[in-house]
């Protein structure tokens, strides 16, 4: 969740493998945050966590995972995924985000904000390099907006590929 007016902007956040944990560890009450510094000084404000906003699990179709296992780097690659359905307590921008990241952890390509009714994304040829590992993010991003804070209720899918390798030149006779 955030809290964004005009001159300031701060986040909480937390993460859970086990969702009943993560829900049992923050229940659906208001919580107050008493924050110091920025220019606004000393202020609190209470945040009334509204606990349940998330998606279905995205997932990637079976094809378009085996797709990517030596996916051709050179060209263009459309894969396909499960539809969101948004949650019903969910009033924000919700959208849809795929990412791929290289072994350095640096983003080689994200999609914009695809709309929630998307199915697909396609990576066009050369964005990624022949022979390389990658790892890939598929995001479900649902949204509750109230009296200035933004709730964010994120739901994941990662996994990771290697493009094919490049072609071996054949050996010439030197001059």
């Amino acid at each position: 969740m955030s809290y964004n007016p005009a001159d300031v902007a701060w986040e909480f956040g937390d993460s859970n493998s086990v969702f009943s944990d993560l829900q049992t560890a923050y229940p659906n009450v208001g919580y107050q945050f008493d924050l110091t510094g920025g220019t606004m000084g000393a202020f609190s404000i209470t945040v009334n966590y509204a606990g349940d906003a998330y998606s279905n699990t995205p997932q990637l179709a079976a094809a378009s995972f085996d797709a990517l296992q030596g996916l051709n780097a050179a060209g263009p690659s459309t894969l396909d995924f499960n539809a969101m359905d948004v949650s019903p307590n969910a009033n924000g921008d919700n959208s849809i985000i795929f990412s791929i990241l290289d072994s350095p952890n640096m983003t080689v390509f994200s999609s914009s904000a695809l709309p929630t009714n998307a199915t697909s994304v396609t990576i066009g040829g050369g964005v990624l390099s022949t022979g390389q590992s990658y790892t890939f993010d598929l995001l479900f991003d649902d949204r509750i907006v109230e009296d200035n804070t933004e709730q964010f209720y994120d739901t994941h899918t990662f996994g990771s590929f290697s493009t094919a390798g490049g072609a071996v030149p054949e050996p010439r006779p030197g001059r």
